[in-house]
């Protein structure tokens, strides 16, 4: 009911906002309340590779534009209020990859990572796909939620945001979700029936394609905050899962966790299903740096250009105080904003050369949605100050 009411006050918002987004040929399929306070939950249609992250970063400008011409000021910093209760501001990316489409066959294609004889629909390519994920979740983490709000009250248990790197069929509670079909998808046949990429040549009608809705298994990377650049998120994210592909990871990948991962860390200890995530950005960070493949795989002139700017970050909390207060919140907001709105890469850095999956291994199409947060007033950010004895790196 309340979920009800919440969407009725913002509808002219939501209005507005679909129509926005529909004029730029991003397909809006759901906008709906949330846990937080204030906080709505918009789904996209899913798209082709790096068109993905287009469609996110519009979005955020769609969001935040939309929002002030209705006098409301719009977040997608992922703890806007530290002290209320609710979910956070996730940036979900969800993640199937295909083979035909986009590679100029008109006939079709297929998703490589459903087999509908295998448990929960998992192909022996998902298995790779979904071990690099989790061997990289550390690492992912500063790339994922690059900011110190990120782990206000995110990194904590029962907070629906992954605390540990684990995976589990169709658990929100887990770092990675795989989401089966609820019937078997269609034969490779009959899937040219969706709407697919046309035929190679036709550029116009290729940009407007989009990939099927029911296409078989897919995996959610519920990792991401909402505060993520969305090219960096999937660039990172391909990334991690491209190592799986290639070295065979699927041995290695541990049993689903059932139920509740916080019920299990509580129970059993964080080690039995993948160990605790970084709890702050310092630590993230530090995660990244002695992932070696991922940050080959991203290259080093962006990873030496993302730590120096998160170290610039870092350093700007110095001198904060010991915990987070309103007045600490209000000062962080330029900060933590330009984390996110600074999220731009440099040429150095382009999520287009993970495209070689499309080549070699099928063609990765991915989804999301985001939650955001909006008020009426200045949304006042908040951050929490570095361990003591924590210096920049480099």
């Amino acid at each position: 009911m309340l979920a009800t009411a919440q969407t009725a006050l913002s509808a002219a918002f939501t209005a507005d906002l679909d129509a926005a987004l529909g004029a730029v040929g991003i397909d809006v399929l759901t906008i709906i309340a949330e846990y937080g306070p204030a906080q709505l939950e918009v789904t996209v249609a899913p798209h082709w590779g790096v068109a993905t992250a287009d469609a996110a970063a519009t979005l955020k400008g769609a969001v935040k534009e939309v929002a002030a011409a209705h006098g409301l000021a719009a977040t997608s910093v992922t703890r806007p209020f530290p002290t209320a209760g609710g979910a956070a501001c996730g940036g979900h990316l969800n993640l199937s990859l295909w083979a035909g489409w986009g590679a100029g066959d008109s006939a079709g294609g297929f998703n490589l990572l459903h087999d509908a004889a295998a448990p929960a629909g998992l192909s022996t390519l998902s298995r790779h796909l979904l071990a690099g994920l989790l061997a990289h979740g550390h690492g992912l983490s500063a790339l994922l939620a690059p900011t110190v709000n990120c782990y206000t009250g995110r990194s904590g248990l029962d907070g629906w945001a992954p605390a540990t790197s684990c995976w589990g069929v169709d658990n929100r509670s887990a770092c990675v979700r795989v989401k089966p079909p609820p019937a078997p998808p269609p034969a490779p046949a009959s899937v040219a029936a969706n709407a697919g990429p046309p035929a190679a040549g036709d550029a116009a009608a290729a940009a407007a394609a989009t990939p099927p809705l029911g296409g078989g298994t897919y995996i959610e990377c519920r990792q991401p905050s909402a505060a993520a650049s969305p090219h960096v998120a999937l660039a990172a994210v391909v990334a991690a899962g491209a190592d799986g592909l290639r070295r065979r990871l699927r041995h290695g990948l541990p049993p689903p966790v059932g139920g509740s991962v916080y019920d299990a860390v509580r129970g059993c200890g964080a080690a039995a299903v993948g160990g605790l995530l970084p709890a702050d950005l310092p630590a993230a960070l530090a995660a990244l740096a002695a992932d070696r493949r991922l940050t080959g795989a991203l290259g080093e002139p962006f990873v030496r250009w993302f730590m120096a700017v998160k170290a610039a970050e870092l350093h700007d909390w110095e001198g904060g105080g010991g915990g987070v207060t309103a007045a600490a919140g209000r000062r962080g907001g330029r900060g933590t904003t330009r984390s996110w709105r600074g999220g731009c890469m440099p040429r150095c850095c382009d999520p287009r050369r993970f495209s070689l999956l499309s080549g070699q291994l099928g063609h990765v199409h991915s989804h999301g949605w985001h939650r955001w947060s909006t008020h009426p007033s200045r949304l006042a950010q908040s951050r929490a100050p570095p361990p003591s004895g924590w210096a920049p790196p480099g």
